[in-house]
């Protein structure tokens, strides 16, 4: 009789003593912060800023951690009569093993996402971006065999982090081309490799 009683209490014991375990077992924390009023997301680890708003363009959802790591991205879209342009913003640190972290790699998809395209590139050069912050920017501009698409990567480098920019249009090349100029320059560069202070942004 007392053995079995000390076994049920061992048992009764482990049982309650599991569950504290897994309470105590760390957590990823969340890359991605709300702030402020107007629909604002912070990467806490760089300080990005992911405006609802920039320039023409409006962000479609909330912006989204990258396979599962800290490099996150967002999506953004700008309609008007003459056709359509999205740009994708995403941010990798300089170590990222993604793919899109390397210019070279990132130069050979004319399109995020696009396993196979019928487009090349057209031209490389250097974009000017006035910032703070030391930066070092790249444009590839792409030209699709059908001519129905035109798209654009920027390629931005600081000492610790890759923005990488595409753009997608169905519109007019030399309008979308200052369109998406805008739009990349009026990004919030001088928050790249900020320490945002969350908790008082909030």
């Amino acid at each position: 009789m007392t053995y079995c009683r000390s076994s049920a209490h061992s048992w009764s014991a482990a049982a309650i003593a599991l569950p504290l375990i897994t309470l105590v077992q760390p957590a990823l924390s969340d890359p991605l912060h709300k702030v402020g009023q107007a629909e604002a997301w912070q990467h806490e680890q760089s300080g990005w800023i992911f405006p609802k708003q920039v320039a023409e363009f409006e962000r479609m959802l909330p912006p989204y951690e990258i396979d599962g790591t800290y490099d996150v991205g967002a999506e953004y879209e700008h309609v008007e009569k003459s056709g359509r342009t999205r740009a994708t913003v995403h941010v990798y640190a300089k170590d990222s093993a993604a793919a899109e972290a390397n210019f070279g790699a990132a130069k050979q998809k004319p399109r995020f996402g696009a396993a196979e395209s019928h487009a090349h590139a057209l031209a490389e050069e250097p974009c000017s971006i006035e910032v703070a912050v030391e930066v070092r920017c790249r444009k590839v501009t792409y030209v699709s065999d059908t001519d129905a698409e035109h798209s654009q990567l920027y390629f931005v480098e600081s000492n610790d982090w890759i923005v990488n920019v595409r753009t997608t249009t169905t519109g007019n090349p030399a309008h979308t081309s200052a369109l998406t100029d805008r739009f990349v320059s009026e990004l919030n560069w001088n928050k790249l490799g900020t320490v945002p202070d969350l908790h008082a942004a909030r």
